[in-house]
Order: structure tokens, then sequence, then C-alpha cells
């Protein structure tokens, strides 16, 4: 795929008894997109980023889920939301799995 020159991070959330943490997943070579937009609501007009990442077939070890974060570079060692502070990320709001085609086979990512 043409522009997948970035690394992203795939965190998800592991709830325990005594701890939360998050299991990090690093995938290179990998595509990343955000544009800002306008989204109507109740309380009117506010910005909202979108964000569209395409993994390669290759670089899926971890099919992400809604509810997973995504974030752009590796980031290790996150035990909590705070952690993610000045980096790009997002929450996963879908997931479209590609790799059944014959071309360009990927799983696109979006969320806001």
């Amino acid at each position: 795929m043409l522009d997948c020159d970035q690394t992203v991070t795939l965190l998800r959330h592991v709830e325990s008894q005594n701890t939360d943490a998050y299991e990090a997943t690093v995938m290179a070579g990998c595509s990343w997109d955000s544009r800002e937009a306008d989204s109507l609501g109740s309380g009117g007009e506010s910005p909202n980023c979108q964000y569209t990442v395409m993994l390669p077939e290759e670089t899926v070890t971890v099919l992400p889920q809604p509810g997973d974060i995504m974030a752009l570079g590796a980031v290790p060692g996150v035990s909590s939301r705070e952690d993610l502070s000045g980096v790009p990320h997002f929450r996963v709001s879908g997931v479209f799995d590609r790799r059944r085609g014959v071309f360009l086979r990927h799983v696109k990512v979006v969320g806001a």
C-alpha cells in the first residue's frame, strides 16, 4: 500500500481485580490519517478530529476491536490513558477487515 510509513500502537484495555493494564501491540508500515471536521450534536456544532489507519495484511498480528485505542508511534508501557498525553491517539469505533480481496489486502480502522 502507498504511504505506509508510520508506526502505530494498538492498546487494548485489560481489567483485573487489582489493576488496570493495557496490552500494547506495535505495528510498523502502516498509514495514519487525521482530518479536522465539525460534528453536529444536541449542543450545536463542535470541532472533531476523525482518524483513519490502514494496516497492511502483513502487519496485523492482533485484529483491532471497537473500544481499543490506537496511538501514533511506538508507545510501550501504558498504564492509563493519561500516559498518552501529547501522543496523537483515538478510540477505535470501526474496524473493516479487507484481507479477503486480491489486491491491497488490509484492515481499515476508524475513530474519533
